[in-house]
């Protein structure tokens, strides 16, 4: 069948800097991003150094606050769901972030 000039262009998932649209996509050099480093960091301080490390700052950020006010409106419940899915996610997206894979600034697990 003609008239179809071939076949459509494939998406590229792992563009580089330099072809980007949007600035709020973060990739690094495949294996050199830490999973653990990710995970211990959050565990250690605050629950939102994983994300500070994964250079999701932006994120980091509104997190600590929520987490900050929702804690005390919650007589910290919150915290402890904090504790256990923040690290999980800075876990998750540093291993997106080693295989070499773009993540938004906003990305979760």
């Amino acid at each position: 069948m003609s008239g179809f000039g071939g076949s459509p262009p494939q998406p590229s998932y792992h563009r580089p800097a330099s072809q980007r649209s949007h600035g709020d996509l973060i990739q690094v050099r495949p294996g050199t991003h830490s999973p653990v480093k990710a995970l211990l960091l959050s565990l250690l301080c605050c629950c939102i150094l994983g994300q500070v490390y994964n250079k999701q700052l932006l994120k980091a950020i509104v997190l600590f606050v929520a987490v900050t006010v929702l804690g005390f409106a919650t007589n910290g419940a919150i915290v402890l769901a904090a504790y256990i899915l923040l690290p999980l996610d800075a876990y998750f997206v540093a291993a997106r972030l080693n295989r070499g894979e773009a993540v938004s600034q906003w990305q979760w697990f």
